[in-house]
């Protein structure tokens, strides 16, 4: 008896250690971004290929299949359907993790150049804007939001007119734009660069028909002489 109480009492004991622990053996969001690394490697993470879909070919007039047709193009699309769904989650999810990102640069302030933080923080809005710039052209009105949410507060949000969020798309292309460099290099042609910034935001303006932010954004990305056309 004498052995089982105190073998008991050891259990109950050790068993009070804390195990609220970050994760000891991979990274996490409550110790990440303390330099320059972690913070670029979070980046790279934002342009893994499923966060960056293409509307198909064979979506539009200008592909023709005599045996099948698509859910897009027979009409029968609908909220079930694997595209719809995959778009939605995964736009969702690169958009977060750059809000994550950008809170987390804030917070670390003091750690990084400015320019070096200028340009972390032009990346994740970059990011950003490309997401919700895909869900409010393919979407119509979605849900909106630039923090990190908890799960009760993403039970609370409600969807936000698409123009309201095309202007923050704008003013998130415009950030990059005046924090990005013109060019890499050759090593790094996978990040967005300052003319990429100004002609997804042509892009995106084209889309809605305003035709003079379009215009006007054009016309910087041709100015900075940097890319064949």
């Amino acid at each position: 008896i004498l052995q089982l109480l105190f073998l008991s009492g050891f259990i109950f004991f050790s068993s009070c250690t804390d195990l609220n622990l970050n994760p000891l053996s991979e990274g996490s969001s409550e110790t990440w971004y303390s330099n320059e690394s972690e913070v670029t490697m979070a980046l790279n993470d934002l342009y893994r290929e499923v966060f960056w879909p293409r509307d198909a070919d064979d979506w539009s007039d200008d592909w023709t299949q005599r045996d099948q047709t698509t859910a897009i193009t027979n009409g029968t699309l609908n909220g079930e359907h694997w595209t719809i769904n995959t778009w939605w989650t995964n736009s969702y999810k690169s958009i977060a993790r750059a809000n994550t990102i950008l809170l987390n640069l804030e917070k670390s302030k003091d750690k990084f150049p400015q320019a070096i933080l200028d340009k972390f923080a032009g990346e994740a809005r970059f990011v950003r804007a490309a997401q919700y710039a895909m869900l409010i052209s393919h979407y119509g009105d979605v849900v909106y939001f630039t923090g990190i949410l908890n799960l009760e507060e993403s039970f609370t949000l409600s969807k936000t007119d698409q123009k309201t969020i095309l202007k923050a798309i704008y003013e998130d292309y415009d950030f990059a734009a005046s924090k990005l460099p013109v060019s890499y290099g050759a090593s790094q042609n996978l990040h967005p660069t300052k003319g990429a910034a100004l002609a997804m935001k042509a892009r995106i303006a084209l889309f809605f028909k305003d035709y003079a932010i379009a215009r006007d954004a054009a016309k910087a990305c041709m100015d900075l002489n940097a890319y064949d056309f």
